[in-house]
């Protein structure tokens, strides 16, 4: 009983909209898409037009000859026009293009397919997604259509059209589609007609060493009258751009655990970070790609800037790689000069008051340009200090990170307390600064 309900439901209302409007086998199939299951909208909109065909003879009495004139010219289906001649019912039909999408839905499939597998010899992928984007007035007739014969189980064009090619691909060359983050996403515009190919960052973990000052992070620029100008020459972010050339990708970003001194070494086993590689057409972290990459590093920076690469990273180690760099210790080798004699004994007396020491830190007066006036607390953990000359030593300062050590040797006109300078009283000052370690 149930199924006589759902047929006869499927036939009435199939013909009351062919009275109205002209559907092609998949706009038909696709408002009946929770009927068959596996069937794809195609077959499911022939099958519907199958049925109607056969039901001519016991309908052509319940309707009228406009009727049956109108709904020949809307099936678009030839066994209907010949079911018609056979009964003696002559028309001059005049076939109209689908209501919904002009008869471009099977064109659309195939040629999107064709373009997008030839653009999937240039990248490398593990996984893909297919995303449409259709114009407004096709959108507007579907749902106009749908909400004017209370239709609640069709599968709107969009998704068939992501599907159908999606299904293809995935065929074609044996990979899955992912939803949530996708390697690659190739975005049918029906709008303007184009493909357009939006390509994941690919992230890389590693770290790098800073052999040489004077070498930035990120490229430092300065306006000047006739435009901007690179303060520095080189920047560590400069030097990774060769890698974007292993990748075929557009350029390198770099992300790093905290940051150095321009004018300080980040020495020892580096300072962790992770590049992100925008629209890298290749993806595998293969040996010889990340060897040839840390090559090309250090050539690019002359020797000064060297990487180590590790893997692949998610986008989510960003965040925890910048936000764990806060907290996580870090030992500097700091050269000082005193504008007086300093002795053995004050040297001993700076090791013992800094060791777990907490310090208070004021933001810096040489940064207070581009950072907010804060005040935070670091500890120092260990102070070890050597003696050069009478006015010259070397500490080993191992301290928590975020602690600015120049301003913990001079004080930062008392802006940080206490200081090197305020535990012995001297005026100090740091000449050189180096990184040995950072922790993670």
């Amino acid at each position: 009983m149930k199924d006589n309900m759902a047929l006869n439901n499927i036939v009435n209302k199939t013909f009351k909209i062919l009275k109205e409007v002209p559907l092609c086998d998949r706009c038909l199939g696709r408002i009946y898409s929770t009927y068959g299951v596996g069937l794809s909208n195609k077959l499911r909109g022939i099958s519907i037009k199958v049925l109607l065909t056969m039901l001519i003879p016991y309908m052509i009495n319940k309707l009228s000859s406009e009727e049956i004139k109108r709904i020949a010219a809307n099936i678009k289906f030839q066994p209907f026009y010949v079911t018609l001649q056979k009964l003696n019912i002559q028309l001059d039909i005049v076939e109209k293009p689908c209501y919904i999408c002009g008869d471009i839905l099977d064109s659309v499939i195939e040629e999107y397919t064709k373009i997008i597998l030839k653009e999937c010899l240039n990248y490398e992928f593990d996984n893909f997604l297919v995303g449409v984007h259709i114009p407004s007035e096709i959108a507007t007739k579907e749902e106009e259509l749908m909400r004017i014969f209370k239709i609640e189980s069709y599968e709107s064009i969009k998704n068939e059209i992501k599907r159908e090619i999606g299904k293809k691909i995935k065929e074609r060359l044996k990979l899955q589609p992912e939803f949530q983050e996708p390697d690659i996403v190739f975005l049918v515009n029906l709008v303007e007609n184009r493909l357009d190919i939006i390509v994941k960052p690919l992230f890389i973990s590693g770290r790098y060493i800073k052999l040489g000052r004077k070498i930035s992070q990120v490229e430092w620029l300065i306006l000047e009258k006739e435009g901007y100008r690179l303060k520095y020459d080189l920047s560590v972010e400069k030097s990774l751009q060769p890698i974007a050339e292993i990748f075929n990708a557009q350029n390198v970003v770099l992300h790093a655990a905290g940051r150095e001194d321009v004018d300080a070494r980040m020495l020892g086993y580096g300072r962790p970070m992770i590049i992100e590689l925008k629209n890298p057409k290749f993806r595998k972290l293969l040996k010889q790609r990340l060897l040839e990459a840390e090559k090309k590093v250090a050539r690019e920076s002359n020797g000064y800037v060297h990487v180590f690469l590790y893997g692949k990273a998610s986008k989510n180690k960003v965040r925890e790689v910048k936000e764990q760099a806060k907290y996580h210790a870090k030992t500097y080798k700091v050269l000082v000069i005193s504008d007086v004699k300093v002795s053995e004994e004050e040297l001993k007396r700076i090791e013992n008051v800094f060791s777990n020491k907490v310090v208070s830190q004021r933001t810096p007066t040489r940064v207070l340009h581009r950072r907010s006036d804060v005040l935070r607390e670091k500890k120092v953990y260990k102070v070890v200090a050597k003696r050069i000359c009478e006015n010259l030593f070397e500490l080993l300062v191992k301290c928590e990170g975020g602690l600015y050590v120049k301003e913990l040797v001079d004080g930062d006109f008392g802006r940080t307390y206490p200081s090197f300078s305020s535990t012995i009283n001297k005026n100090l000052k740091c000449i050189e600064l180096d990184v040995l370690n950072v922790s993670m």
